[in-house]
């Protein structure tokens, strides 16, 4: 019985739908457009998967993207919507999904967000062309990282299964806050995930007192980053949303957790704590650049055990030699010149006395 659900798990599809306006000339016939808007959402597609970040998805999580399926849809839209500056136009709504199989279900959440993060990419290969305009108007990507503060819990992190748990509680618990103040239509929780746990003790506390709490209850700081999509309008802080929802139904959370847990590790949480992560520091592949196949990062010119700190301090020696001459060879010319006139002067005195 149990190997149908698994070939259903394995063969799952991620669907990841893109919406554009699209602005065109009155005199091409509706079939023409979607023909050429089809073409133009393909290659934009097929170029995305080349990129950077979907190739290392593939490499990283064995992914053929290389196997899609699309499908397409116009429909009409409100004149209001039309560009008032392209006269002798007409204007519609331009679909089009892309189903990727056999991505499983945490990972489908991913590429639906990497998809979504590149829609600006999407949208200016389809705008190429000069006789029409396109604008974005789907779904927009959103996220959070916030710490989660729980407070009577084990001391210790939580366990692979806990953290599973934990994510699927916080999403299960989101979706339903968004659906209460209405925003489930126009906003949707992709993922959340753990990024990192942190027992909170009193610094004041000996490591004698300290281990002889091993066994007591304690706070944990857990670092979570939320990823989900929005349709605007209206705009929305989603990070300000997530810990807003939290802080309003904390007590709801806390229930959620002890009651719906195949451990004891939420069983005694008594109060939880949310607010925004301080700003990461950018890690080093976002501060890198690449060259000939080597990737370079600023930290390399200080780093005695690598190559390039040497080749920093040369070229640092090489300048301030050449600045050297280049100030000496100054400094010879103007005194040439002006022995040179100091010369020709006494000479012209000479002949005059």
């Amino acid at each position: 019985p149990d190997q149908p659900e698994e070939q259903t798990s394995q063969s799952a599809e991620t669907v990841v739908s893109y919406t554009f306006i699209v602005d065109y000339p009155m005199i091409w016939p509706n079939r023409v457009l979607q023909e050429h808007l089809e073409e133009r959402l393909k290659v934009a597609v097929n170029h995305l998967v080349l990129t950077k970040a979907f190739v290392n998805l593939q490499s990283e999580h064995n992914i053929n993207f290389y196997h899609k399926e699309f499908s397409f849809w116009l429909d009409d839209i409100d004149p209001v919507e039309c560009n008032p500056n392209l006269p002798k136009s007409n204007c519609l709504l331009f679909g089009g999904s892309v189903a990727i199989r056999d991505i499983s279900a945490p990972l489908s959440h991913d590429i639906t967000y990497a998809f979504l993060q590149n829609a600006h990419l999407v949208t200016e290969w389809i705008d190429k062309d000069a006789s029409i305009a396109v604008r974005y108007a789907g779904n927009e990507p959103v996220d959070a990282e916030v710490i989660i503060t729980l407070s009577g819990v084990p001391r210790r992190d939580m366990t692979n299964v806990e953290v599973q748990f934990f994510q699927e509680a916080i999403t299960l618990f989101l979706s339903e806050a968004f659906r209460v103040i209405s925003l489930s239509e126009t906003v949707e929780v992709l993922s959340v995930n753990v990024d990192k746990q942190t027992i909170v003790f009193d610094e004041k506390l000996g490591q004698r007192k300290l281990r002889s709490l091993q066994g007591s209850s304690a706070s944990i700081n857990i670092v979570t980053t939320i990823t989900g999509l929005h349709l605007p309008p209206p705009e929305i802080d989603f990070p300000t949303l997530v810990v807003d929802s939290i802080d309003s139904n904390g007590a709801k959370l806390i229930d959620k957790l002890k009651n719906g847990a195949n451990t004891d590790y939420f069983g005694n949480a008594k109060e939880i704590e949310v607010r925004l992560s301080e700003p990461r520091t950018p890690d080093k592949s976002e501060r890198s650049c690449t060259f000939e196949g080597i990737e370079i990062y600023p930290e390399m010119f200080l780093d005695p055990n690598c190559p390039l700190m040497y080749v920093g301090i040369a070229s640092l020696l090489v300048v301030a030699i050449l600045c050297m001459l280049s100030i000496f060879c100054i400094y010879r010319i103007k005194h040439t010149t002006h022995r040179r006139q100091y010369n020709v002067t006494t000479t012209s005195g000479r002949y005059l006395t």
